[in-house]
């Protein structure tokens, strides 16, 4: 079957004129003659506002072609309203009044974005204030796609850039395939994530750019989405990732389990920090794989979770008295890290967190920005956003409240002070390791380089 282009339902590409009607009526045409392609043609700039992608269309964005978010937050397409927001007082984001979102999908089966154009979320038309660090956002902004109940989903090629808030997040989803895409979202912005499998299965990410102010690639359960189980069956692989949060991370929402996961032959650069497992829900994490990865770490304003750590695994309760999941089978290896941070894995007492293995793991720790070092970053915990950070000495691998933790040749390299070089060694880094309340620890090897 042809191609429909959009111009053919009188879309202008003008930047300012609002083209839903036109790209919406070419995306029901499409599914109403059983799938196909609809093409926003290059090069120009399409303004629109919500869409609903429907089964068996591709959406193909040629070269030069930019589809953009609305500014006019009320043009967007309504979602359910989340929950457990922790944002009410924060100066980075507002709490959300409502939910919506620039392209959405619900039950499509077979759908795709593919071509060489841009998918622009106009994050700059949602700023409220630039405090330096970060962007003060809008109480109300879109998330750029979501995808529910879908099956057979595939991005490849395309690019995003410049969400306002969660870019790709497929929710409820079952074999993703995201391929090849370049995602440039502002490193200000906050909670712009960056791909957000929530209870999704059999999804494969590869070969991607990513650049997030905030999470780079987050598999989570969102409380709002539990009807659909677990997250499990996720690869990702040969993918770059930098974020001024976490770069790969699982959690922190964990209302279900995450199980069948692996994480290989990845680039993390300028992160706040890389790899993160963050358990505050009763989900339970399990056989999960993280091999041949590269990391550098820095310190951001505290305003962004993480403090530099190239590996941080945490299973705490969200709120006082809240059940709380357990981490079991999580191993590392081949991964060489760099950073202002170390290795930390901490529970709380009544968590379970067993067979942790760190095989071939370095730790190089050298000092690159004005930020003082020496904390321990454990937010979100005891209902509030930046609850649980305090100042705490750098130890190589930190390791508190766990069971069966093996370290498997690996190093702590005591590097340079590249910020202030005539200080020296920071006061606050101390040990290679630091091991309190640990049922089974096993190391074979661990150096110490000065």
């Amino acid at each position: 079957m042809p191609d429909i282009n959009i111009l053919s339902h009188d879309a202008v590409a003008d930047g300012s004129t609002d083209n839903c009607a036109a790209i919406q009526a070419a995306i029901d045409a499409c599914h109403g003659r059983g799938g196909g392609r609809v093409v926003i043609p290059g090069p120009g700039v399409f303004l629109s506002g919500g869409l609903l992608l429907k089964a068996g269309v591709e959406l193909h964005l040629e070269h030069g072609a930019v589809l953009r978010a609305s500014p006019e937050f009320a043009s967007h397409r309504p979602l359910r309203l989340v929950d457990g927001n922790f944002n009410a007082g924060s100066a980075a984001r507002p709490q959300e009044t409502e939910a919506r979102c620039f392209i959405q999908a619900i039950g499509a089966d077979d759908i795709a974005f593919s071509g060489r154009g841009m998918i622009d979320g106009n994050a700059r038309a949602y700023r409220d204030a630039d405090l330096g660090p970060i962007y003060r956002m809008k109480a109300d902004r879109p998330r750029l796609i979501l995808l529910e109940n879908c099956r057979r989903v595939t991005a490849r090629g395309i690019t995003i850039r410049d969400a306002s808030n969660w870019s790709f997040h497929p929710v409820g989803c079952e074999d993703v395939l995201v391929d090849g895409i370049r995602l440039l979202n502002d490193l200000k912005t906050p909670n712009c994530d960056g791909i957000d499998p929530d209870h999704c299965k059999n999804v494969r990410i590869a070969n991607c750019r990513i650049e997030a102010g905030d999470d780079g690639i987050v598999i989570k359960n969102h409380a709002s989405f539990a009807e659909y189980g677990a997250c499990e069956n996720i690869t990702i692989t040969n993918c770059t990732i930098v974020s001024t949060s976490t770069a790969i991370k699982i959690g922190t929402e964990s209302h279900g389990d995450f199980r069948n996961i692996v994480v290989a032959n990845c680039v993390i650069d300028r992160s706040s920090r890389g790899i993160g497992i963050q358990l505050r829900d009763w989900g339970n994490v399990e056989n999960v794989l993280f091999q041949n990865i590269v990391v550098r770490t820095r310190l951001f304003d505290s305003l962004w979770w993480g403090r530099a750590e190239p590996v941080a695994v945490t299973a705490l309760p969200r709120r006082r008295g809240d059940r709380i999941g357990a981490v079991r089978g999580v191993h590392f290896s081949n991964i060489r890290t760099e950073g202002e941070g170390g290795v930390m894995v901490v529970a709380a007492p009544e968590a379970v967190v067993e067979d942790i293995r760190f095989d071939h793991v370095a730790v190089t720790l050298v000092k690159t920005t004005k930020h003082p070092c020496g904390w321990k970053d454990l937010r979100p915990v005891d209902g509030e956003e930046h609850g649980g950070c305090e100042r705490h000495p750098v130890h190589g691998f930190l390791l508190e409240n766990l069971r069966r933790v093996s370290l498997n040749h690996c190093s702590v390299k005591w590097g340079k002070n590249h910020y202030d070089p005539a200080a020296g060694r920071p006061p606050e880094w101390e040990s290679p390791l630091k091991a309190e309340n640990v049922d089974g620890l096993r190391v074979t090897e661990l150096e110490e380089i000065a």
